[in-house]
C-alpha cells in the first residue's frame, strides 16, 4: 500500500471488518481482524483527518467489536468510548451526518442495556440515544432506520422504567409510534 493513499487504508479496514464480522458468526476469534481494521483506519484518518467516512467508519468498527465482547462476556468500555468519540468528532466535521447520529444513538443504547445489566442506572444513556436518534430524524423524517432503532431504545428504555418503579410511563406509547 502507498503509505500516503488513504483509500487504501479505508479499503483494508472495510475488508478487514467484514472478515471479523464473519469470523464472529463463525465462532472464530475476532480481535486480529478487528485490530487490523483499527489499524488501518488509524492509518487513513492519519493522512487525512477532515474525512468524515474515516471517523465514521471506525466509530462503526469500533461499536461492532465492542457488541461482540459484550456478547462473549468481555468488557467492551474501550471500544465503547473510543466508538463513541469517533462519532462525536464524525459530527463535528459533518453535524449533518446522519449516520453519526444513528450509530452513536444505537451505541449509546448498547452502553445503557450493559448498565441495566450491571444493576446500574441506565436512564442517562439511554436519554442521550434518544437524543442521538431524534436528531437523525430531525435531518430525514423518512429515515425508516433511525425510526426502527428509536423504537428499539424506547422499548428497552421502558422495559427499565417498568422493572424499576412497574411502570413503563409513555415508553411503550412512544416505541408503538415510532415503529
Amino acid at each position: 500500500i502507498n503509505p500516503d493513499f488513504a483509500e487504501a487504508f479505508r479499503t483494508r479496514g472495510m475488508l478487514r471488518s467484514a472478515q471479523a464480522s464473519a469470523w464472529a458468526r463463525a465462532g472464530r476469534p475476532v480481535e486480529t481482524a478487528y485490530a487490523d481494521a483499527l489499524a488501518a483506519f488509524d492509518q487513513a484518518i492519519r493522512i487525512s483527518p477532515s474525512n468524515v467516512q474515516y471517523w465514521n467508519h471506525r466509530a462503526q468498527v469500533r461499536s461492532n467489536w465492542a457488541q461482540i465482547q459484550a456478547r462473549q462476556g468481555q468488557d467492551p468500555g474501550l471500544q465503547l468510548a473510543g466508538a463513541e468519540a469517533d462519532f462525536t468528532r464524525a459530527l463535528e466535521i459533518n453535524p449533518a451526518l446522519i449516520d453519526a447520529f444513528r450509530g452513536r444513538g444505537l451505541l449509546r443504547a448498547t452502553a445503557a442495556t450493559l448498565a441495566m445489566n450491571r444493576g446500574e442506572d441506565p436512564r442517562k444513556q439511554f436519554a442521550a440515544a434518544i437524543a442521538d436518534l431524534r436528531e437523525a430524524l430531525a435531518l430525514n423524517a423518512r429515515d425508516g432506520e433511525s425510526w426502527m432503532r428509536l423504537g428499539f431504545v424506547l422499548t428497552n428504555a421502558g422495559v427499565f422504567e417498568l422493572n424499576r418503579n412497574g411502570d413503563a410511563g409513555d415508553r411503550f406509547v412512544q416505541a408503538a409510534e415510532a415503529y
